[in-house]
């Protein structure tokens, strides 16, 4: 949207504020689940041991409908 292009230009120098997990919830709470889904998986692999990423990146696939990534997840 037009205050997410905003910011993006206002911290171009700085993506990785986009991608927290807090914008992964923000993104969530919008239902805009592909772009949650996208910042919950940058944070999976980054840090592939930390059960909670996981299970909230299953939990956004499921509420997106697609299950079955979300069971794989």
């Amino acid at each position: 949207g037009g205050k997410e292009t905003e910011a993006r230009k206002l911290f171009a120098g700085d993506t990785a504020l986009f991608e927290t997990y807090q914008m992964g919830q923000a993104y969530s709470i919008n239902k805009e689940y592909s772009k949650a889904i996208g910042v919950f998986k940058k944070l999976v692999a980054a840090s592939p041991d930390d059960v909670n990423l996981s299970v909230t990146l299953a939990q956004t696939y499921y509420v997106a409908g697609d299950v079955s990534a979300s069971i794989a997840t």
